[in-house]
């Protein structure tokens, strides 16, 4: 029976809505730039990728432009969006049983890492993972693979054959897989319709209190 010791969390749209303050920095940023607003439908698919990436591609900005875009997003993300969150309902019992099961529970975000770290501490729920991973502020490690990777060379985990990835977007799948490891989906952030199982998610947690009993099924073949 195969088990999962060592399991990897994202962040937005798995552990915390942080969707209002997202919208309202990209406005800030937008606005800054004479730009109109596209609004949450368009704003929710950036959710998860490189926000770097998320200029570049969604809007069109050149390397250049699309780091201004980082530095205004960031402006009132980090004074006022940062803190527009709230908590899943039953995520932190999942997370309080799952560390009690023996499990080693580790963050690996596209979020900037003192921003994860400061969100968790903040809400009292740092204390259930061994490492907060994320992406540095000069956006050198930002793709999810490499976060990962980051996570596990600093934690000693040589291998992702007894890891488990949990998030809610196709690049929680994709960075698991070039780490080796299997991404259980949750179906509660800001994924597509259709979007986990075919970006390779063994599985999709429908609520945040089901996390225990989905990965002891996936355990138990079942």
């Amino acid at each position: 029976m195969k088990r999962y010791d060592n399991l990897f969390f994202d962040f937005d749209g798995t552990i915390m809505d942080t969707s209002e303050g997202i919208f309202r920095s990209f406005d800030y940023a937008l606005e800054s730039f004479g730009m109109e607003k596209p609004g949450p439908e368009v704003y929710k698919t950036l959710i998860g990728p490189p926000l770097i990436d998320s200029f570049r591609n969604a809007f069109g900005f050149n390397e250049e432009k699309a780091r201004l875009g980082v530095k205004r997003y960031r402006e009132f993300y980090a004074p006022k969006g940062l803190y527009m969150v709230s908590v899943y309902e039953g995520l932190e019992s999942s997370l309080s049983a799952l560390a009690e099961s023996g499990r080693n529970l580790y963050v690996a975000t596209s979020k900037p890492e003192i921003f994860a770290r400061e969100l968790l501490d903040k809400h009292n729920l740092l204390k259930y993972f061994k490492m907060a991973g994320g992406s540095d502020t000069d956006e050198k490690r930002v793709k999810k693979q490499d976060i990962i990777r980051y996570v596990m060379e600093k934690c000693g985990i040589a291998s992702g054959e007894n890891c488990l990835m949990i998030g809610d977007r196709k690049y929680d799948a994709e960075g698991a897989s070039k780490a080796g490891m299997d991404c259980l989906g949750v179906a509660w952030g800001f994924a597509e319709p259709g979007e986990l199982t075919e970006s390779g998610c063994i599985a999709v947690a429908e609520t945040p209190d089901s996390l225990p009993s989905v990965i002891k099924s996936l355990e138990s073949g079942s």
